[in-house]
């Protein structure tokens, strides 16, 4: 029993070893990368620096009011978080009819243009959708949202289950549109045009009455593909501007404080770690040990998670990070400390194990419940910094509860039956019967 116990536990921690690697290494196979390295993070404006783009609102039809340069603030701030870019700053100018938008990019590297990390944020994004003689059936406002996806919906064939496109709702009014549209348009065709562009011109089979439709991408690679219907979703969801928009002024800006400022708060947050580790292990000896092999996977996960979500990671979001690293130990202590209190109550090791994580849920899940609401109402509610401070602080406290809780007394299972008979490996003086 003991040799199956042992053998657990050490493949738990060979995973953490493993997952820990790749979260910060990456995988590159034949110089094809599966897994992104955490160089690969992205870094807001605070840190990394970026560019001052001035746009100069132009309408031939229309004057410009003042409602339409707060409409095109709001739907430039939408796009932008839409791409998971929340350290920007946005405003206007009445006077000059002009917007004014600084984003994070890295200034560094001249062979790129840092217009490309925000490709299509000064289109119009006006959606039609018309008949083979132009006339207009459907338009953005009959549009409810429009997301990424490569999954089959009831729209969709087998055939595009692994294939970028772009799912589109319909409000009500839309559907009842939408299906009008189809029937009239059987064995014709149907162009979704943005911009006055078409994108995708398929064939009508039948009547459809179902309140969403796809956006296929055309010719090209995978990737080509995904980086079209993601930008096409992000246009849609985000809404129309009232005008369009040109690139008169583009100029680089330095970091407000710099890499300098990343590469501290690195090694601060190394050196943390290191110092929480070791005074982990100094009070709870055996558990604190396994809190801390929590802790490396902690920092994985959001590694991992930052990676694939490319979430911009400004000053504001390390703090939230420090502080849900805080969460983690704080519930990790909890444990412990409960732990101990029915050890010294000579009731068993696997009795205490069991009624000090049970008496110990609550408090944890009372502190995380709280903090994570207010992490989620600085995200719905805040703008820019704010509101990036509140998502990274949202996935660290839910990552914090999952390696506190569940990894942590995974392996702290496993152990027990192996050190149990030792009190002075959980801090125990006196011997538990």
């Amino acid at each position: 029993m003991k040799r199956k116990n042992i053998l657990t536990a050490i493949i738990m921690i060979m995973v953490i070893c493993v997952f820990a690697y790749l979260s910060i290494f990456g995988l590159i196979i034949n110089e094809k990368t599966y897994i992104k390295s955490a160089k690969d993070i992205k870094t807001g404006l605070d840190i990394s620096g970026g560019v001052s783009i001035t746009y100069q609102a132009v309408n031939d039809n229309n004057e410009i009011t003042a409602e339409d340069l707060k409409t095109s603030e709001a739907v430039i701030r939408k796009r932008l978080e839409k791409i998971n870019i929340y350290d920007f700053y946005v405003r206007t100018d009445e006077n000059t009819k002009q917007i004014y938008v600084e984003i994070p990019a890295k200034i560094e590297d001249q062979t790129r243009d840092p217009l490309e990390a925000v490709k299509g944020l000064d289109k119009t994004a006006k959606i039609e959708f018309r008949d083979p003689e132009g006339n207009v059936l459907l338009s953005g406002s009959d549009i409810k949202g429009a997301k990424y996806s490569e999954e089959p919906t009831n729209s969709t064939s087998s055939s595009l289950s692994t294939e970028p496109h772009v799912v589109l709702e319909f409000s009500e009014e839309g559907t009842i549109k939408f299906a009008a549209a189809t029937e009239k348009l059987i064995g014709k065709t149907l162009a979704i045009t943005l911009d006055g562009t078409i994108i995708t011109e398929p064939t009508v089979n039948s009547k459809i009455d179902s309140n969403t439709a796809i956006i296929t991408m055309g010719k090209g690679t995978y990737a080509e593909k995904k980086v079209e219907a993601t930008q096409y979703a992000m246009l849609i969801d985000s809404g129309a501007l009232p005008f369009t928009l040109e690139v008169i002024n583009k100029e680089y800006i330095g970091p407000y404080i710099g890499q300098k400022a990343l590469e501290i708060s690195i090694y601060a947050g190394l050196i943390s770690l290191a110092l929480i580790s070791a005074f982990m292990i100094l009070m709870y000896r055996l558990p604190g040990l396994i809190s801390a092999i929590a802790l490396v996977a902690y920092t994985s996960i959001i590694l991992f998670i930052m990676v694939v979500t490319n979430i911009s990671l400004t000053l504001a979001g390390i703090a939230g990070l420090i502080l849900s690293i805080g969460m983690a130990v704080d519930a990790s202590v909890i444990i412990f400390e409960r732990f101990r209190e029915e050890l010294k109550n000579n009731i068993g090791y696997k009795k205490a194990f069991e009624k000090g994580f049970k008496h110990a849920m609550s408090a944890i899940i009372d502190g995380n419940v709280t903090t994570f609401i207010i992490a989620l109402l600085l995200y719905l509610f805040g703008i820019g910094p704010v509101k990036g401070f509140g998502l990274i602080l949202a996935i660290g406290v839910l990552t914090s509860l999952f390696t506190a809780v569940f990894i942590t007394k995974a392996i702290l299972k496993q152990v027990l039956p192996i050190a149990g008979s030792n009190p002075f490996l959980f801090g125990i003086k006196k011997e538990v019967k």
